[in-house]
């Protein structure tokens, strides 16, 4: 196939089995930026307007940008079937009071002959379209609610053309748990007759309990002159493993950016077992019409954000009770199934034995206090009771940590710290 029938079907989504020509998305270029970044919004239906909480933010909402409190990034290839190949990476990083974003996309489709007009073959080529965007997403200035973001774009196809584009977006909590986000993206000039797939769209977003989400997007691609819908859920039910659905609509006459069907994926993060989910590898299967094969994502993305930023997971005596427990087993095992503590007067080590008796949380700001008594055993084989106080804060994102603690004999005659701990609270 000649690399530009292969654009064309591409770009204009092959749609039902119609001619390119007849189809108003035809005078659509880089439409392969309606895909979007990363795995885990594809396998939601591409409903990710009011969640925008990873690195992807860039493709669906720069205002999600705003919500990334530490570094991350994503890196993700789609095998498209036909020899096509869409890989991106993108990265966001905190700046100031928000977090600034760059992302590069390229559209491979794969090798082709060219040809003269005699159709002797000439050369084997490797065309290639290139998609570079930066933005920044920040809170809104006080008084107003929410988070805002913009972003800029630039596209160069194989031919040499170059459009440029921007875009903005907003992110509003509405109650606990429940938050509205929209978008304008790849707004820019025509470039002979051509433009970028400009499109607006407002999305809905519900987590109903931690680890999971149901969203909702309707939009308008204002190029091709058609609207779309899509839904999406996920779901966790062990921290390990995420399962993702969703279902998109779109007119039989521009299925840019996919065509009306299911998607469905799935995520691990090892990372949870201990507490950090910190990255994870997602997959997603997404339909693209008749005439063109289904895509297979896969994404390796770090740094993603847990829970809404805005409305924390609520924090019970229960978790933080559980992380108290949490952090006593972890240091069991690193001590050959004890937890071992020193007397800082002595320089002599306890075993501390696992037994929590008349536990009780109390709170300081967003610090807390998680009170136990424990059954303790010297070297000598004599046994006490310990008070310990355990400092829990929860991180950017929802997970509680202990920071710090407080060991000390029920009669108050010794006071103690952890191995290897730092600075004893008073």
């Amino acid at each position: 196939m000649r690399a530009a029938a292969l654009l064309a079907a591409f770009a204009a989504g092959a749609a039902w089995g119609e001619p390119a020509a007849l189809d108003p998305a035809a005078s659509v270029r880089g439409a392969f930026l309606s895909i979007g970044a990363g795995a885990r919004p594809a396998a939601m239906g591409e409903a990710f307007t009011a969640v925008a909480d990873d690195a992807s933010a860039l493709s669906w909402n720069p205002a999600g940008l705003a919500l990334l409190k530490r570094p991350a990034a994503v890196v993700a290839h789609d095998v498209l079937g036909m020899g096509i190949g869409l890989s991106g990476v993108a990265g966001a990083l905190p700046v100031g009071k928000g977090s600034a974003g760059l992302s590069l996309t390229a559209l491979s489709y794969g090798t082709i002959d060219a040809r003269d007009e005699e159709g002797v073959r000439i050369a084997a080529e490797s065309p290639v379209d290139i998609a570079v965007a930066g933005g920044y997403g920040c809170r809104m200035p006080a008084g107003l609610p929410g988070y805002a973001g913009v972003s800029v774009e630039a596209v160069r196809e194989t031919g040499g053309k170059v459009f440029l584009a921007g875009g903005l977006g907003g992110i509003v909590n509405l109650v606990n748990n429940l938050r509205a986000g929209w978008a304008l993206l790849h707004l820019g000039p025509k470039t002979d007759g051509f433009a970028l797939p400009a499109t607006a769209k407002a999305g809905i977003g519900w987590a109903p309990r931690p680890g999971s989400r149901l969203v909702g997007d309707f939009g308008y691609l204002i190029t091709g002159k058609s609207a779309w819908g899509a839904a999406g859920a996920e779901y966790s039910p062990h921290p390990v493993l995420v399962l993702r659905a969703g279902y998109q609509w779109r007119p039989a006459r521009s299925s840019i950016g996919g065509a009306t069907g299911v998607a469905a994926g799935i995520g691990i993060r090892p990372g949870a077992m201990a507490r950090r989910a910190s990255w994870s590898i997602d997959y997603a299967y997404q339909p693209f019409g008749s005439g063109l094969p289904a895509s297979h994502r896969i994404a390796l993305a770090w740094g993603f954000a847990e829970g809404w930023k805005n409305a924390p997971l609520p924090v019970s005596a229960a978790r933080v009770r559980d992380a108290a427990r949490d952090y006593v087993e972890r240091e069991r095992s690193k001590h050959a199934g004890v937890f071992a503590i020193r007397d800082e007067k002595t320089k002599k080590e306890w075993r501390l034995e696992l037994s929590f008796m008349n536990d009780s949380v109390r709170r300081f700001g967003r610090i807390y206090a998680a009170s136990a008594e424990f059954t303790s055993l010297r070297e000598d084989g004599t046994t006490s009771i310990l008070d310990v106080e355990f400092w829990v804060r929860p991180d950017p994102e929802g997970f509680l940590e202990v920071q710090r603690t407080r060991i000390r004999l029920v009669d108050g005659v010794a006071r103690f710290r952890y191995k290897d701990e730092g600075e004893e609270v008073k």
